[in-house]
Parts: structure tokens; sequence; C-alpha cells
């Protein structure tokens, strides 16, 4: 399945270092990370399609979003270059890999 095969290709969803940065009803927000790389995973619970806004911890410099499973829309805010909206389907889940700046 796809789910099995970013696991096998990404070490940081099998042993990274876990961050929630979001936890509510309607949204699970979280970050794995290590050596290797760092990866999103956003699970999406409502049945209306909706908009997520989600603030990644700045020192991370990521400059891009790129979605693994899926092919969501993702903003990057002008102003605040750590923060990302994506809109989602209707109970849906996503696994972004971190793109970092250039230095």
């Amino acid at each position: 399945s796809l789910m099995t095969a970013l696991r096998r290709d990404h070490s940081a969803l099998r042993y990274g270092d876990y961050m929630t940065l979001r936890a509510d009803e309607q949204v699970y927000a979280y970050l794995r990370s290590d050596f290797n790389g760092r990866l999103l995973t956003l699970i999406y619970r409502d049945k209306a399609p909706g908009r997520i806004k989600i603030a990644l911890p700045p020192e991370f410099g990521a400059a891009s979003l790129e979605c693994l499973n899926a092919d969501p829309v993702v903003r990057q805010h002008a102003a605040e270059a750590n923060v990302f909206t994506v809109e989602t389907e209707p109970y849906s889940g996503y696994v972004f890999k971190l793109v970092k700046r250039e230095p």
C-alpha cells in the first residue's frame, strides 16, 4: 500500500522524533523528523472541505511542502515564511516532506 511504501522509504515515519503541531476536533497535525528529513502528517476529520493553517517551527527553515500521497493546494503565507495553508478534502489525510530553504 502507499502508506507502507511511505514508511519504508522515509525513516522519520518509523524512528523519528515526534512533535504535535495541532490537535483539535477537526485537525490532527504532527511532525516526524530524523537525520534524513522531516515529514508533516495532517489528518482532517470533517465532512466539508477545509482550509487548514499550519505553523511550522521557524528553525526548521521550510521553504515548501511536498505532498507525498495526494495533490492538495498548499499556499505559503507571504508575511510568515513558516506558515502554510492546506486546502483539504473531507475526511482526508496527507503526508508532506518539508523542503528546506537554500542558504
